[in-house]
């Protein structure tokens, strides 16, 4: 008699197909390159304030934003595709802190577009975490 699995089981983790988090790789890269178009600054006087036309480092986080993609598109498997997301998050969120630390010196508040990049560098690192954790699991 053949037996047959119950669908309750878990599958082994070490057999099971490793998730790649390709899907939060793209979303973060958009909420990171999406927010550099979006006010960075709030309030009367900051006008349309956007990262892009802020010193142009709205444009470092498109930047990165698009390096964070790459390794998608070479179809990278190992763990320096994880790393790679984490150094490009780490990238945008330190522009994002330097660009929040100003706007509060000078009396600004923190428009959407800051948020929706600093919530894009999040997803974008935390798909990184994912990628190293299924890396380790495929090469254990």
């Amino acid at each position: 008699m053949a037996t047959t699995s119950h669908p309750l089981v878990l599958p082994d983790p070490k057999t099971a197909p490793a998730w790649r988090p390709r899907l939060l790789y793209v979303l973060g890269a958009a909420g990171m390159a999406g927010g550099a178009f979006g006010p960075w600054l709030a309030g009367k006087l900051s006008g349309d304030a956007t990262g892009i036309t802020l010193g142009g480092d709205g444009w470092l986080l498109v930047i990165a934003a698009v390096l964070a993609v790459l390794p998608l598109l070479v179809r990278a498997e190992r763990g320096g595709a994880g790393i790679w997301a984490l150094l490009m998050a780490a990238a945008g969120g330190l522009v994002l802190l330097v660009h929040n630390q100003q706007a509060q010196m000078d009396g600004f508040r923190n428009g959407w577009g800051l948020y929706v990049a600093a919530g894009g560098c999040a997803v974008l690192a935390f798909a990184g975490i994912q990628w190293l954790r299924a890396s380790s699991r495929l090469e254990q």
